[in-house]
């Protein structure tokens, strides 16, 4: 009978290949996680930028309204109440806008930054990287230990 001198790979280390599977399985939970976050709160920043809107909208209509309605205000109402009827809703129709403007130039951000995450780690990276060459020379056995875990 002729034996093998090298063993069968599988049967001597199958604590090895669970452990790999079991962080494979872990990094696939993290990245899941990860992107239900981001898409959750993509959703709550779209939300609240389309009510902002909605509620500049409602403020423009108000607005308008009672821009047409003051020359019957004129005459029913004292000049200083018909002022503070248009300019209201006026002034509540652009701080709407220009907050549902912020949102939506938020959102917009925001999804930008999460749909390209290879441009965003490429600047965290120089930005490490730009760290480390201000900090100094650092000792050998540091350096390869970060670049390890990099990898």
């Amino acid at each position: 009978m002729v034996h093998s001198s090298s063993p069968d790979p599988t049967t001597h280390y199958p604590a090895a290949s669970t452990r790999l599977l079991e962080t494979g399985v872990e990094l696939v939970r993290a990245e899941v996680a990860v992107a239900l976050a981001r898409a959750r709160q993509a959703a709550t920043r779209a939300l609240a930028a389309l009510l902002l809107t909605l509620l500049a909208a409602a403020m423009l209509q108000v607005a308008l309204v009672v821009g047409v309605l003051s020359p019957l205000l004129v005459h029913t109402l004292p000049s200083h109440s018909v002022w503070l009827a248009v300019a209201l809703p006026a002034a509540l129709a652009v701080l709407s806008l220009g907050g549902a403007g912020v949102a939506w130039v938020s959102l917009q951000r925001n999804l930008r930054k999460t749909t390209n995450p290879v441009v965003a780690s490429a600047e965290t990276t120089q930005t490490e990287e730009s760290a480390r060459e201000s900090r100094g020379p650092r000792p050998m056995l540091l350096q390869l230990k970060e670049e390890r875990t990099q990898q």
